[in-house]
């Protein structure tokens, strides 16, 4: 069994990994396109605009506590009870994230792929292959990502390229910017937290990088990756779908349905679809390692796999009962989610780098006699 802190990756492989994690969050373009509509793709730019001055709180932290998680920063910052107690809840916050990703990865295939399937086998099954990867630990999750963003984009860009040149219309763009101003900041806050907010994980994953290169640039560049994504994504849903964005509960796919290369060859968005299940398996696996290895940190332990079957036991269970009977996916994702991404991944790493600048202030004092 490997512990956590012996398990290293490269910042390359770091990088990889967070665009993957990224693309995941793709399945999330719904909520987007409630708010703004056909002017999702604008909100791309906004939300990257307004993710910028949270890559130097978080680079400046990682940068004061050099390979310590997250939950190492809250120790050293808090105390270790206080510190243990914000952990908890990050934890907390994690394994909520992984059981709704699951149960939106689920919806995906259900309403995609097998509509006669009993959501709940395709949940074990997601869990199953999650729970698998985990126990294998970070490194070979690293390791495929740079395979996963490489089929990915490239299924994107063919399938943008195509798209645009085959069924846009340069009509269905138009006008532009004729929503309220509190459906754009609105959809701003929903980029903000989702995709842009998402790169936070990151933090967690400071031990286990071996070179000493600068974290500022994992999250400039999958904050580039994500705005170009998203603009690429939801342009091109509005030059082939315009207005009718609003009316599918998956607009990425159903544009990709419109794709076709000739008579022979149909149905392509399978490639998009395997491609986007890709990275949701990877979202969801890191989500899962970021669990346990919190868990394992609150516990004083290096290890975290004599915990990961059992970890994946409950997060059937707590999927399928607490969350799938609690929430609407749409209301809690345009009005409730983003909030909590707010306020664990944007407000509370602000505040720890107050408190942290202001104690390394104080100690710098000189004692007066």
């Amino acid at each position: 069994m490997t512990s956590i802190s012996k398990q290293e990756i490269t910042m390359l492989q770091l990088k990889y990994l967070a665009c993957a994690h990224l693309g995941g969050a793709l399945l999330h373009s719904v909520l987007l396109t409630t708010v703004t509509g056909k002017d999702s793709w604008i909100i791309a730019f906004f939300g990257a605009i307004s993710y910028l001055p949270f890559i130097f709180v978080n680079s400046k932290l990682a940068e004061n506590h050099p390979q310590k998680s997250l939950f190492g920063i809250h120790d050293t910052v808090y105390g270790k009870t206080v510190g243990r107690a914000l952990s908890f809840l990050y934890v907390i916050f994690y394994v909520s994230m992984t059981a709704v990703n699951l149960l939106e990865a689920a919806d995906f295939v259900f309403g995609i792929m097998l509509p006669n399937t009993p959501k709940i086998v395709i949940v074990i099954f997601f869990v199953i292959c999650c729970a698998y990867t985990v126990s294998k630990g970070i490194e070979p999750l690293a390791a495929v990502s740079t395979l996963i963003v490489f089929l990915f984009g490239s299924v994107i860009l063919l399938n943008t390229v195509v798209a645009l040149i085959t069924h846009s219309d340069f009509k269905r763009i138009m006008p532009i910017m004729q929503l309220p101003l509190k459906n754009y900041l609105h959809g701003t806050l929903l980029a903000l937290s989702m995709p842009y907010g998402e790169s936070f994980f990151v933090m967690m994953l400071l031990p286990n990088i071996k070179d000493g290169s600068s974290i500022k640039k994992v999250f400039f560049t999958t904050t580039l990756v994500s705005m170009s994504t998203i603009f690429a994504l939801h342009l091109k849903e509005t030059f082939t779908l315009g207005r009718m964005v609003k009316i599918f509960s998956h607009p990425v796919f159903e544009a990709v349905k419109l794709v076709e290369f000739g008579d022979d060859l149909t149905r392509i968005e399978i490639f998009f679809a395997i491609a986007m299940l890709s990275m949701i398996l990877m979202k969801t696996s890191v989500l899962m390692y970021i669990c346990l290895s919190g868990f394992a940190h609150i516990i004083d332990s290096d290890n975290y796999q004599p915990y990961t079957n059992v970890f994946g036991a409950f997060l059937v269970v707590f999927s399928m009962t607490v969350i799938r009977q609690s929430i609407d996916f749409i209301y809690w994702g345009i009005n409730v989610i983003p909030i909590l991404y707010i306020f664990f991944q944007l407000a509370l790493p602000l505040v720890t780098l107050l408190v942290d600048m202001f104690k390394k202030q104080r100690n710098k004092k000189p004692k007066t006699v």
